[in-house]
């Protein structure tokens, strides 16, 4: 029972000394240590729970302070001078109640308790009721409660995040630091309690929501957050700056919403993309096909970004290609396909330069020869990653073929003449001499290769 129930509790009673004397031992029950004074200071009566106190702490003699003057009992305990001005504020009518907590010690703790002090007349008696109460236990809930406030407001000033805690009213109940830091709001001009729409009005006036009128503007948003709706967008900032704002509407009305500060993160994927951009431009005007092969740790090989020139190559699109590397390795000529896979496991194993030719089915049904280059490196993952560049070569292939058939033709003609063959450099050396030289004259060629006429000496030295 409170102080103040008390004190109801005995003007019903009565007012009288005797009738507080005799009633107030109904309040022996209380856990509160209760004290009557008259006018003077005198102690009139106490509880049982007071009398206990008194007993175990050689409080007040026999009687427990009953008829003593209580100053006098302030007087003599240290730090109780604020709660003797306390009662004397209210036995002289100068202040309605008082109360404060204080530290009460005892051999083996400190405890903390609450002296609460209340004015009480009835028939005339004049006098005040004087309760102190334990409240050790509610006090190490109130400090550990203020601690943990204090800690869950270090770490919201700390966070990079804005954060701000608007109430069903539309007032803002509280918000952090970053929050001001953010929305570029000084922080002596706004506080928790302030209405949301002053918060809206400053950064109208600011041109935060760009060009229009001020009051449509307010009165748009406004009009939004009475409507309590889930929301997330990005707004770019007078100064080109970027926040992303994300409102979470509350069970009991109001919203919780989050700024934060993305400039740097589209900056970023504006990069990213533009490079993707410029490597397409760049890769659409290469010859060939620009490719990354991925070697998982399983040992299957997969196809992570191809560009559109395969589609000239083998007639794959590529996306074709990178959905279903199995499609794009199945072009490849069966007789070739060894080939292929013995040469990347030993680029794997060495991670030497990936270097082969290699002949491919197009989808047309053409056969066409490849170069394919790429250099291996190792990913942090364990995969095994070629970034290369393949090349049609078949023409080359043609060419080199053409020369192969030419050449053999003109040997063959050459072997089966009545005469020899032969061909000098631009310094008249020997360079070719056709097997008929040998039947002819029975001189071996290499005696002759490499060596002019001149060198011979045997032979005719006119140039």
């Amino acid at each position: 029972m409170a102080a103040v129930e008390v004190c109801r509790f005995l003007a019903v009673t009565g007012g009288s000394a005797i009738t507080i004397k005799a009633e107030l031992s109904v309040l022996d029950a209380l856990e509160a240590n209760v004290a009557v004074l008259d006018l003077a200071g005198q102690i009139v009566a106490v509880n049982k729970s007071w009398r206990r106190f008194a007993r175990a702490n050689g409080y007040g003699g026999s009687t427990y302070g009953v008829g003593q003057n209580y100053f006098h009992l302030c007087a003599a305990t240290p730090g109780s001078g604020a709660i003797a001005e306390g009662i004397r504020q209210v036995l002289a009518g100068q202040r309605p109640s008082f109360s404060m907590a204080y530290e009460c010690f005892s051999p083996e703790e400190i405890r903390w308790c609450s002296c609460t002090v209340t004015p009480f007349v009835s028939d005339g008696w004049k006098g005040a009721l004087v309760a102190h109460t334990d409240v050790t236990e509610a006090f190490h809930t109130i400090t550990a409660v203020e601690a943990q406030k204090d800690s869950l407001k270090t770490c919201l000033n700390n966070i990079d995040q804005g954060i701000s805690h608007v109430d069903r009213d539309l007032n803002v109940v509280s918000f952090n630091r970053r929050f001001l830091e953010i929305l570029n709001l000084p922080a002596d001009a706004f506080a928790p309690g302030d209405p949301f729409e002053r918060f809206v009005r400053y950064k109208a006036n600011c041109g935060e929501y760009g060009p229009g009128d001020i009051e449509q503007q307010v009165a748009e948003r406004m009009a939004a957050a009475r409507k309590g709706e889930p929301h997330r967008l990005e707004r770019t900032r007078p100064d080109g700056s970027v926040i992303e704002i994300v409102g979470r509407p509350l069970d009991d009305g109001g919203f919780v919403t989050t700024y934060t500060d993305i400039t740097h993160r589209v900056q970023q994927s504006r990069q990213v993309e533009e490079t993707a951009a410029l490597v397409q431009r760049i890769t659409a005007n290469l010859p060939g096909v620009v490719f990354r092969l991925v070697m998982l740790e399983t040992g299957r090989i997969e196809v992570a970004y191809c560009s559109e020139g395969i589609r000239n190559l083998m007639g794959l699109t590529a996306a074709e290609a990178m959905q279903d590397g199995d499609a794009l390795f199945k072009l490849i000529v069966s007789d070739d396909r060894a080939t292929w896979r013995d040469s990347v496991l030993r680029s794997a194993e060495t991670m030497d330069r990936l270097d082969i030719e290699f002949r491919v089915h197009s989808t047309a049904g053409e056969v066409k020869w490849l170069r394919t280059i790429a250099r291996p490196r190792r990913s942090s993952d364990g995969t095994i990653v070629w970034d290369g560049l393949s090349l049609d070569i078949s023409d080359r292939k043609k060419a080199e073929t053409a020369i192969r058939v030419s050449e053999q033709r003109f040997r063959d003609v050459a072997d089966v003449t009545s005469d020899w063959i032969w061909e000098m450099d631009e310094e008249l050396r020997f360079t070719y001499l056709s097997d008929r030289w040998a039947e002819i004259t029975g001189l071996d060629p290499n005696a002759v290769l490499g060596r002019t006429r001149r060198e011979l000496g045997w032979a005719d030295p006119d140039d």
